[in-house]
C-alpha cells in the first residue's frame, strides 16, 4: 500500500495539476461502479437478471460515463477532421487495439485454441465502450463541426445513431450529446440546483428502482437483427416486437439520462469549490480510468474470472460487502499498475496503452 501511494504521489507531481474536481472525482465514482458491476457480473454463479443490484447500476453507468466524456467534447471539434480522427484514435483506439491484442494473447494462451468465429466475437466486443466513445465522437464531430444549420446537423447525427446497432451507439451517443448540452448550460442548471437535483434524483430513482425488480425487462429471447430479418416471426408479431424493443431502448435512455443529470449536479454542487488535499488526491485518481477501464479487463474479466466464483447462497454478501471490497482492491491494483506503466514505461509505451504520451505533461 505505501508503494502504491508513493508511486500515486510520483504520478501526480509530474502532471498538469488536475482540472475540476468534481468532474474527476465523478469519474472516480463511475469507474468504481462499472468494476463493482463487472465482479457481480464475472464472479456470481447467479443470472445477472435476477441481482437486483446489478441490474440498478447498469441501468446507469454506462451511460453516465459516456455523459462525461462529452462534458468537453466540443473543444476537440476545433480543427481539422484529420486532426481530430489522429487524436481521437491515438487516445482511445490505440490503447484499444494494444490491450485487446494483450487479452487475446493471454486467452490464447490458457485456452490453447482459439476459432476464428472467436476472434471475431473477441474483436467487437472486447472493450466496447472504448469503440463507443470513437464512434459517438465521430457523429459529434458530424453535429458540431459544420457551420450554420446546428439544428439539422444534431437531428442528422442522432438519426445515424439510432441506426447503428453495435456498441450500444443508439443510447451512447444521446447520453454523449446531452454530456456536451449539461456543459453549455451548466451555469442555469446551477441556479436551479435545487428543483434540478430533485426531479432527477426523483425520475432517476423511480425508473431505475423499477427496472432493477423487473428482471423482465431485461429479457429478450430474440435479438432486433433476427426478429425483423430471420422470418421467423410474422408481420404481427415483428411489429409488436419492434414496438416493445424501442420502448426499453428509450426507457433505459431516460434512465441514464436523468441519473447523469442528478450525479452531475450533485457532484459539482458538493465539490465544485472543494480545496482539502483528501478530496484532490481522489480527484486525481479519477483521471486515470480508462488506465483502469483496460486493466481491469485483464485482471478481473479475462484471469480472475477462471479462479475466482460466489454461489448463489453468498449473492447478498457478495453484493453488500465482499463485492465493494474486491472492487477497491481491484480498481487500487489497476491504479497501481496504471503509475508503473507511467513512471517505468516511457512515452511510446503509454501511448499505446493508455492512449497519451504522459513525459509530455511533465515538460
Amino acid at each position: 500500500m505505501l508503494t502504491f501511494l508513493l508511486l500515486m504521489e510520483l504520478v501526480n507531481s509530474s502532471i498538469r495539476p488536475t482540472r475540476v474536481v468534481a468532474w474527476d472525482l465523478l469519474k472516480l465514482f463511475a469507474i468504481l461502479l462499472v468494476v463493482y458491476g463487472h465482479c457481480m457480473q464475472h464472479l456470481l454463479e447467479v443470472d445477472v437478471t435476477h441481482n437486483p443490484m446489478f441490474l440498478w447500476i447498469s441501468s446507469f453507468h454506462m451511460p453516465l460515463f459516456m455523459a462525461l466524456s462529452g462534458l468537453f467534447a466540443r473543444r476537440a471539434y476545433q480543427g481539422s477532421f484529420k486532426d481530430f480522427l489522429v487524436k481521437r484514435g491515438r487516445q482511445v483506439l490505440l490503447p484499444c487495439l494494444s490491450w485487446s491484442l494483450i487479452i487475446y494473447i493471454v486467452l490464447a494462451f490458457l485456452d490453447g485454441d482459439i476459432h476464428i468465429h472467436g476472434i471475431r466475437s473477441f474483436a467487437v466486443n472486447t472493450l466496447w465502450f472504448l469503440k463507443s466513445v470513437f464512434v459517438c465522437g465521430l457523429l459529434g464531430f458530424v453535429a458540431f463541426k459544420p457551420q450554420g444549420k446546428r439544428v439539422l446537423w444534431v437531428t442528422f447525427s442522432l438519426l445515424l445513431s439510432q441506426v447503428t446497432l453495435v456498441w450500444n451507439v443508439f443510447i451512447m451517443y444521446p447520453c454523449f450529446l446531452f454530456g456536451i448540452g449539461v456543459f453549455s448550460y451548466l451555469s442555469e442548471i446551477l441556479r436551479f440546483k435545487g428543483w434540478v437535483l430533485t426531479i432527477s434524483g426523483l425520475l432517476f430513482v423511480a425508473s431505475s428502482l423499477y427496472v432493477a425488480f423487473t428482471p423482465d425487462f431485461w429479457v429478450r429471447n430474440q435479438g432486433i437483427r433476427e426478429a425483423l430479418f430471420s422470418g421467423t416471426l410474422s408481420l404481427t408479431e415483428n411489429a409488436l416486437f419492434l414496438l416493445e424493443v424501442v420502448f426499453k431502448r428509450y426507457f433505459q435512455l431516460f434512465i441514464g439520462l436523468s441519473g447523469s443529470m442528478f450525479f452531475i449536479t450533485l457532484f459539482y454542487w458538493l465539490f465544485a469549490d472543494a480545496h482539502d488535499a483528501y478530496s484532490h488526491s481522489l480527484a486525481k485518481w479519477g483521471q486515470y480510468t480508462l488506465g483502469v477501464y483496460v486493466i481491469q479487463s485483464l485482471l478481473l474479466e479475462t484471469l480472475l474470472v477462471r479462479w475466482v466464483s460466489f454461489g448463489v447462497d453468498a449473492l447478498v454478501l457478495f453484493d453488500m460487502l465482499i463485492g465493494p471490497l474486491l472492487t477497491l482492491l481491484i480498481v487500487i491494483i489497476c491504479l497501481w499498475a496504471n503509475c508503473l506503466i507511467i513512471v517505468n514505461g516511457g512515452g511510446k509505451i503509454c501511448l499505446l496503452l493508455l492512449g497519451r504520451d504522459y513525459s509530455q505533461d511533465a515538460r
